[in-house]
């Protein structure tokens, strides 16, 4: 499995696979979107082809030293994916209020997943 990882704190640190060259892809949060039900990101697909955004995302929080999944309330994603056309960008508003409403304080990761078992991993804190 070739998994793209891309790491994102508010401070823009990130890795990503050897696959990919570190600029291909870019992902970063837009600034004062950062709220305790959601938020906006922006994807910067640099690479050669179109990339596909999978419908929904999952959350992990930060506890005990290791990310844990945290549980949905329910499904609420429309099912529809998004596609980023090569050396094109799309910002992507994320309201997760719904699946696992508002999050407590501390530190967080959501991961919205692409095609081909491939993801991004964006870090949070509120």
């Amino acid at each position: 499995m070739i998994c793209l990882i891309i790491l994102l704190t508010l401070g823009c640190s990130k890795e990503v696979k050897e696959e990919y060259k570190e600029d291909d892809i870019k992902v970063f949060i837009l600034e004062d979107t950062l709220t305790d039900s959601g938020l906006t990101f922006e994807i910067k697909n640099n690479t050669d082809s179109d990339i596909m955004l999978e419908p929904g995302f999952d959350i992990e929080k930060y506890s005990d030293n290791s990310f844990k999944k945290l549980s949905k309330n329910k499904k609420c994603s429309s099912g529809i994916g998004y596609g980023i056309e090569k050396n094109n960008m799309m910002d992507i508003k994320v309201n997760w209020s719904c699946e696992y409403g508002k999050l407590d304080s501390g530190k967080y990761r959501i991961i919205k997943y692409l095609e081909n078992d491939e993801y991004l991993i964006i870090d949070f804190e509120l």
